[in-house]
């Protein structure tokens, strides 16, 4: 992903995997909002690049947990509306 080439000093994402869909974390793919949410935010990288960016990086976890959310609520409301 060479359009990411630069932030937090990264190299095709490298440094924003937590971003991206679908990246590999101890041998296994995340490929969910929700996985990724719980297994970034304890990651060793991410907290490393966390406290090299400082409030940036952080700001990009939390922007992923609100689009989560989000997400989790409009899926609850439209099946509400189709039960109805």
């Amino acid at each position: 992903m060479t359009s990411a080439d630069g932030i937090n000093d990264g190299k095709n994402a490298g440094r924003i995997c937590w971003l991206i869909a679908n990246t590999m974390c101890k041998g296994a793919t995340e490929s969910t909002f929700e996985a990724m949410i719980t297994t970034c935010g304890e990651c060793d990288f991410y907290n490393l690049v966390k406290a090299e960016g400082g409030e940036k990086v952080m700001l990009s976890i939390d922007m992923l947990r609100e689009v989560y959310e989000k997400n989790r609520l409009d899926n609850s409301n439209r099946k509400a509306k189709k039960s109805k």
